[in-house]
């Protein structure tokens, strides 16, 4: 008797135990997160086993005190009784996590498995538009032990961030839950595929044009893309690819952030032409902040991919807030940059500026979830779509670059059309001066009266003047023959044949007048040009109408040269001749030689760049003579 009344003892006692590990879906009614369930169990591992070892091995512990910073495999058990007369269906919400397994066992009899999670693809979880709930339908009035296996290698710790949800909520809530899923899918999709186009056209535009501009740009959609792949993971190939067997798609997301920020700043540098000469304290911030935010992004996928670190939750808001400040301080920064540019750059931040603080805000900070007809407001869409608008902007900008480049280009090559046309005529001009001057130099008094000089002496028997006479005639042909090649000279060689067609003339006019040159010292004759032959007709005038036509004995001829200022020479052509008393008689005295020779000196400015004018006037210390300045400013002579 007393051993009957011990065994009914223990059996109540164990069913009251058992009603304390059980959960009844009659009093289920709401969704839970499984830390705030007492009948949730835990065990943990330190590597991968099977399922049926750990079982078998297993030491279950309260849920609430299970150490969430280990990296052991941990297994999760609860039961639960379906107390209802008919089936009913337990949900598991697994939405923070990239890969769960639920084994549901009845009398040690493993009746049902699910699978849920970021990387479970949605093909093979319960509800094909949200792959991170899974499910088990329990029969009426049957108890049931349900195991969760959670791997330790998928990093993204959230275990305990799951969530018991009962049938009726769900079933309330499937077709909002099942549209927000589908809008939001689409709208990832929609911002992946518009961005990864972008990329690839400015790669392509890249590939032509290898402006610093474009490599920036190319970086920033890169990371951009980066930071949209976790949204496109069941449906990019790319994505899916990446995902392996751990969550590292999902935890480079928020470096990928911080790394499309950081090249932001290096592509407006770029694109506003901002450097340390024009806006140096601008440049300097926008330098070292995009640094740093290289620098973060590095420190957090170093972190992510050998170990956890303490302060992250700290380090996620510092480091939005520290992004948001910076944000306003440069965009006040950039309304004092000068660009074409600036208001694209500007609105296309703005927006981004004001959907990451609607985000970070609501999301982050307040926790608030916003919902309109039953469309639940996704933060991150808002964040996706400033970011879209952003690109948007920066699109145009860089459109209006390569307009504006273009324009300039075709503009910059009709100039030089016309240079080049311009160049033509100017050639063509200077191919019949050239001609002239030939002709002129040749002058038929000249020729004339040079051919009877040395026929005098040669009737006057005096052989050696007239083959001294003939040989310089000779030379001075020559050397015109030759000068006439060249589209200008230096003043050493002009000075040389110069003094060579004085010689000409002065025996010609039996040496009745002398000449000299005068050269200030530490000119370099070499390094000046001119037209070749200029300064002949300037000397043939004073021989001819001022020296030959003076009464005086003492006549004579001086060329001089000196230097005014720098890359400015003059060239001083006097004689003491008969002079020039009126205009009308130095029009009257201006050779035909004379005439070529303005017309040479204007052609040559013209082409050369080079500035050379002509002074006329009279001796200034004398009565009688003639004073011709050349003056030679080679400055911008190419």
């Amino acid at each position: 008797m007393l051993r009957f009344v011990l065994l009914v003892f223990l059996s109540s006692l164990y069913q009251v135990v058992r009603a304390n590990d059980t959960i009844f879906l009659s009093q289920f009614d709401k969704p839970t997160y499984f830390e705030e369930l007492n009948q949730i169990k835990v065990s943990s591992y330190e590597q991968r086993i099977p399922f049926e070892s750990k079982l078998t091995s297993a030491r279950f512990r309260s849920f609430s005190s299970m150490d969430l910073k280990n990296k052991k495999d941990h297994l999760i058990k609860f039961i639960v009784t379906n107390d209802f007369t008919s089936s009913q269906w337990l949900f598991i919400n697994g939405s923070h996590n990239d890969f769960l397994t639920l084994y549901v066992s009845r009398d040690n009899i493993l009746i049902d498995t699910a699978i849920c999670g970021y990387i479970a693809g949605i093909k093979k979880t319960f509800f094909k538009s949200q792959g991170t709930i899974m499910g088990t339908l329990v029969p009426p009035q049957t108890t049931v032990t349900c195991y969760i296996d959670w791997n330790a290698a998928l990093t993204y710790h959230q275990i305990n961030q799951l969530i018991l949800v009962p049938q009726t909520y769900i079933f309330e809530n499937l077709n909002d839950s099942h549209m927000n899923g589908v809008i939001h899918s689409n709208f990832n999709l929609i911002f992946f595929g518009a961005v990864f186009f972008i990329f690839l056209f400015v790669l392509l535009l890249f590939s032509f044009n290898r402006h610093p501009v474009y490599f920036y740009y190319i970086l920033y959609l890169f990371a951009v893309v980066i930071f949209s792949l976790p949204g496109v993971k069941n449906t990019v190939i790319l994505a899916s690819a990446l995902h392996l067997n751990t969550s590292f798609l999902f935890l480079i997301h928020e470096p990928s952030l911080f790394l499309f920020s950081g090249f932001y700043g290096f592509f407006v540098l770029s694109l506003l032409e901002i450097t340390h000469k024009n806006h140096p304290f601008i440049y300097r911030f926008v330098l070292i902040n995009s640094t740093i935010m290289l620098s973060y992004a590095v420190f957090l996928v170093t972190n992510i991919l050998f170990y956890d670190f303490a302060g992250r939750d700290f380090l996620y808001i510092a480091s939005r807030i520290y992004v948001q400040c910076c944000s306003i301080i440069f965009l006040v920064l950039l309304t004092k940059v000068r660009s074409l540019y600036k208001g694209f750059v500007i609105a296309g931040s703005l927006v981004f500026f004001i959907s990451g603080i609607i985000a970070f805000v609501f999301d982050d900070i307040l926790g608030i979830n916003l919902s309109y007809q039953g469309f639940r407001i996704n933060y991150y869409v808002v964040l996706k779509t400033g970011i879209l608008v952003e690109i948007l902007f920066f699109g145009m900008a860089l459109g209006r670059r390569m307009f504006i480049t273009e324009r300039d280009k075709d503009r910059y090559n009709k100039h030089y059309i016309k240079q080049m046309e311009q160049k033509q005529v100017l050639l063509e001009k200077m191919n019949t001066f050239k001609a002239e001057a030939l002709r002129s130099q040749f002058n038929p008094h000249f020729v004339f009266n040079s051919l009877n000089a040395i026929n005098y002496l040669i009737l006057s028997e005096d052989t050696e003047q007239a083959s001294i006479y003939v040989n310089k005639f000779a030379s001075l042909f020559r050397k015109i023959l030759e000068a006439s090649r060249v589209d200008r000279i230096d003043l050493n060689s002009e000075l040389t044949l110069l003094k060579l067609y004085i010689e000409v003339e002065q025996q010609r006019l039996n040496n009745s007048f002398t000449y000299f040159f005068d050269t200030q010292k530490n000119i370099h004759l070499e390094e000046i040009f001119l037209p070749p032959m200029l300064l002949q007709p300037f000397v043939e005038n004073a021989i001819w109408h001022g020296l030959q036509k003076s009464d005086r004995l003492d006549k004579y001829l001086k060329i001089s040269v000196e230097e005014s200022t720098h890359d400015i020479f003059i060239i001083t052509i006097e004689d003491n001749g008969i002079g020039m008393q009126t205009e009308s008689k130095i029009k009257e005295h201006q050779s035909l030689g004379m005439k070529i020779t303005e017309e040479r000196i204007a052609t040559f400015n013209q082409s050369n760049y080079a500035n050379i004018q002509v002074e006329v006037q009279k001796m200034p210390s004398q009565e009688t003579g003639t004073s011709i300045l050349i003056i030679i400013n080679q400055s911008n002579l190419l």
